[in-house]
C-alpha cells in the first residue's frame, strides 16, 4: 500500500491555493442557536482576494456554495495543509479496544492535540468493517474542532473516490454527553453511517488520549521521499522545485502518543460469576473516560482513561481485533420514539450564507 499523502483526498492543483486559504479564517460556521436547528456557512468577505493569485480556485469554491458536506471537508483540508497535515496510526488492536469505549463526557469538556489531524485505519481493521457492515470502509477519520465556537466535525473520509460520512457536535450540545451526540443516528442511515459511527468513536477516543498523555512528532511518514524534494527545492529548474514545494505540502508527519497507554485492562479477568456451570465465552466490558482529583487539596480535576477489559480472555483464541460481542436484553423492548428524541438533540444539517 502507498504510503498516504494529501494527494490521496486532492486533485494536485488543489493544494497550492488549498493552503493559502487555511492559513486565513475563509469560512464562518455560524452555528445553530438551539438543538436540531441548521448551521450556516458564510464565505470571507475577502476571498477573491485572498486566492488573487488562484483566480480559477475562487471559482472553483463559489461553485460548491450548496454542497455542504463537501464545503466541510474542504475547509478541514485547508486546515491540515496550513498547519503541515499530521497523520497518527493505531493498530488494529488499539482500533477495536477504542471501539469499546463510551464517550461519557459532555461536549464541552472535549479537546483535541491540533484544530485537525488524520486517524490512518488500518488495512486489518478495514476489512473486520467492510466484512461487518458489508460497505467498503474508509481508510481515514479526520476530526476538525473549532475550540472557540465550539463546534466539531468528524469524518470518516474514503479519499477522492468515496463519499464522506460525518458527524457535527456544536454549541448547542455543550452540555450534552458526546455519546448522545454520537450515537443519536446510530442504525438510522444505513451500514454506512453504522460503520462510520464505529470509526469516529475510535477517532475521538484518540484525541482525548493524545491530548490528556501527550504526543510526540515522528518525523515524516516518508522520509526519503521528504529528503528528495527537499533537494529539488534549492534546484535550478524552476519547474521541478515548483513542483517539490506541493509534494512537501501534501506529505504527511507521524504523530503518537508519547507515553504508553494499556488500551485493554488486565487479561483474564472473571466477571464474577461462581458455580459449576460452562464457563462464559470472552466479551468485552466497555472502558470510559472518568474524572479523577488531582493538585493539592484535590481541588482539580482531569480526565482519566479506564481501558476496557476483555473479560474471559484466557479463553479467547485468535487476534483482539477479530473480536465481537453481543448484548442479551432478555426481551426488554424500546420505545419506537427513542432515535426520534435523540436524533432531534443533534445539530447536522448545515446551509450556507453568501
Amino acid at each position: 500500500m502507498t504510503t498516504p499523502t494529501m494527494t490521496y483526498f486532492l486533485p494536485n492543483e488543489w493544494i497550492p491555493p488549498l493552503k493559502v486559504l487555511g492559513r486565513t479564517p475563509w469560512l464562518r460556521i455560524l452555528p445553530a442557536t438551539r438543538a436540531g436547528g441548521g448551521h450556516q456557512m458564510r464565505f470571507s468577505d475577502d476571498l477573491g482576494e485572498i486566492l488573487s493569485e488562484h483566480p480559477w480556485f475562487h471559482q472553483v469554491i463559489l461553485s460548491m456554495s450548496s454542497a455542504h458536506g463537501m464545503l466541510l471537508q474542504v475547509l478541514a483540508y485547508s486546515k491540515l495543509l496550513a498547519n503541515g497535515p499530521k497523520v497518527v496510526r493505531p493498530t488494529s488492536e488499539q482500533c477495536e479496544a477504542l471501539s469499546h469505549v463510551d464517550l461519557n463526557l459532555k461536549f464541552r469538556e472535549y479537546e483535541q492535540p491540533f484544530p485537525v489531524f488524520i486517524v490512518e485505519i488500518p488495512a486489518a481493521y478495514r476489512v473486520k468493517l467492510t466484512d461487518e457492515y458489508h460497505f467498503p470502509c474508509p481508510r481515514f477519520v479526520i476530526p476538525y474542532y473549532d475550540r472557540e465556537l465550539p463546534f466539531l466535525a468528524v469524518l470518516a473520509d474514503g479519499g477522492k473516490t468515496n463519499e464522506c460520512v460525518f458527524t457535527v457536535f456544536s454549541p448547542s450540545l455543550t452540555e450534552t454527553e458526546m455519546e448522545v451526540g454520537l450515537a443519536s443516528r446510530n442504525g438510522q442511515d444505513g451500514n454506512d453511517y453504522s460503520q462510520a459511527i464505529v470509526l469516529e468513536r475510535i477517532a475521538i477516543n484518540l484525541s482525548l488520549l493524545l491530548t490528556r498523555y501527550g504526543f510526540q512528532n515522528d518525523g515524516p511518514l516518508d522520509s526519503k521521499a521528504v529528503a528528495k524534494q527537499k533537494k529539488l527545492l534549492g534546484g535550478k529548474s524552476v519547474r521541478k522545485a515548483k513542483r517539490a514545494r506541493r509534494l512537501l505540502d501534501a506529505s504527511m508527519t507521524c504523530i503518537s502518543l508519547s507515553q504508553d497507554v494499556q488500551f485493554v485492562g488486565k487479561a483474564g479477568v472473571s466477571d464474577g460469576s461462581t458455580g459449576t456451570g460452562s464457563k462464559k465465552t470472552p466479551h468485552w466490558r466497555r472502558g470510559h473516560f472518568r474524572h479523577q482529583r488531582v493538585g493539592p487539596g484535590r481541588c482539580e480535576s482531569r480526565l482519566t482513561f479506564i481501558p476496557p477489559i476483555l473479560i474471559n480472555s484466557e479463553s479467547f483464541v485468535g487476534e483482539l481485533a477479530d473480536t465481537e460481542y453481543c448484548i442479551r436484553t432478555g426481551g426488554a423492548e424500546l420505545p419506537d420514539q427513542l432515535g426520534e428524541r435523540h436524533l432531534q438533540s443533534q445539530a447536522d444539517s448545515i446551509g450556507t450564507a453568501q
